[in-house]
């Protein structure tokens, strides 16, 4: 598998920015909001830096409808790398922007075919941890505490939308979304968070570029030493620990997968650029990136449950949910990506479809279009 050269921690951290998108970009018809003081005290709720997660919100003309949006922003596994985090906004609030320059596009688009009118909360990612560090003490870097309580920022949230407009006891339909690390962290977390939801609402879960394979970037030694700093054990489904070697393992969304309650729509790209970033022009570029796809299709299809449907793409890109030139006109197997979610909301169609082989999806390719970036 191609492997990526080693960065520095600040110049990883600047590099997610670009790459994931750059945290606590204003958008225009979107709030900002901060978890409430008495949740932060009863979770101990806090960013990397020490300072209240937060996250932004719109209420629909559907208001019991939600569409719960985990932003990305890869992982720091070391102090030192957790500390330049920490310095920026995917490690503390105190640099989002109360309101905002960008509307959110694609499935968070306000025009969204069938799920506009649902309330919209897209939720800060400040942790470093895919929502599932638990340290209760902690760790003094460069004369500066570092907190990881990604767990606990996840349950005072969930209450935070409870307290706001009654998403645990009013809801009647919830999509838990996430790209990249929040791609990942819907995998993770998912059943966790719709176990707080009345028994009323259907929940379904969105996980978008979040089934990472941890050869290459990140890697397996780093993933192992994260979980150990972070303290992530109670994000582990318990099923998953006899089936694995170290816990550690039950983290990576083949093994979390397979153990998900929830009702699942996987959207992945075969060819995924934060896995393999290799210049196609390059010797050695096309094999590696075959063999990319290979390994996504394989454990897709081995892990998914019966509740589970795969949208996976040929596009070479990172991200898909998240431009209206991907949602609304990516398609695989004659089904764009938009309607294939929709049929599986309001359906029930779980059909798995994977795509042809890169570089041959001409719907991958706009002229002038702005592909990926959430």
């Amino acid at each position: 598998m191609h492997r990526k050269p080693v960065l520095c921690a600040a110049a990883l951290v600047m590099l997610l920015l670009v790459v994931d998108g750059v945290q606590g970009a204003p958008r225009l018809d979107l709030d900002l909001a901060t978890i409430r003081p008495e949740l932060v005290s009863q979770y101990g709720a806090k960013c990397l830096d020490g300072s209240v997660p937060a996250y932004y919100r719109r209420l629909g003309s559907e208001p019991n409808k939600w569409r719960i949006h985990f932003r990305g922003g890869a992982w720091c596994f070391d102090p030192e790398s957790c500390y330049e985090r920490s310095l920026t906004a995917l490690g503390s609030s105190t640099v989002l922007g109360n309101d905002t320059a960008d509307t959110p596009f694609g499935f968070m688009a306000q025009n969204e075919s069938h799920f506009g009118n649902w309330t919209l909360v897209l939720v800060e990612y400040c942790d470093g941890s895919s929502w599932t560090s638990n340290r209760e003490d902690p760790v003094a870097v460069n004369n500066t505490n570092i907190w990881f309580r990604g767990r606990r920022n996840l349950l005072a949230t969930l209450q935070e939308l409870e307290a706001w407009s009654g998403l645990l006891s009013r809801s009647t339909d919830i999509v838990f979304t996430g790209t990249s690390a929040g791609g990942m962290h819907t995998y993770l977390n998912g059943d966790t968070m719709a176990s707080f939801v009345t028994s009323q609402a259907r929940v379904v879960l969105l996980p978008d570029a979040g089934f990472f394979i941890f050869d290459g970037y990140p890697t397996l030694p780093e993933l192992k030493n994260g979980y150990t700093l972070w303290n992530a054990t109670d994000a582990l489904y318990p099923e998953c620990l006899s089936s694995v070697a170290e816990a550690y393992e039950c983290l990576i969304p083949k093994n979390a997968l397979p153990h998900v309650r929830s009702d699942v729509f996987a959207l992945q790209s075969l060819y995924d650029t934060a896995q393999n970033s290799c210049d196609t022009n390059s010797p050695g570029c096309n094999a590696s990136i075959v063999e990319l796809r290979g390994y996504l299709q394989g454990n897709l299809t081995a892990t998914a449950t019966a509740r589970t449907g795969i949208f996976a793409t040929a596009c070479r890109q990172h991200q898909e949910s998240c431009q209206d030139f991907d949602w609304d006109v990516i398609t695989v197997a004659g089904v764009k990506m938009e309607t294939a979610f929709y049929n599986f909301y309001y359906n029930n169609d779980l059909t798995a479809r994977f795509d042809v082989d890169w570089p041959n999806n001409p719907t991958c390719i706009m002229s002038g279009a702005f592909h990926g970036d959430c």
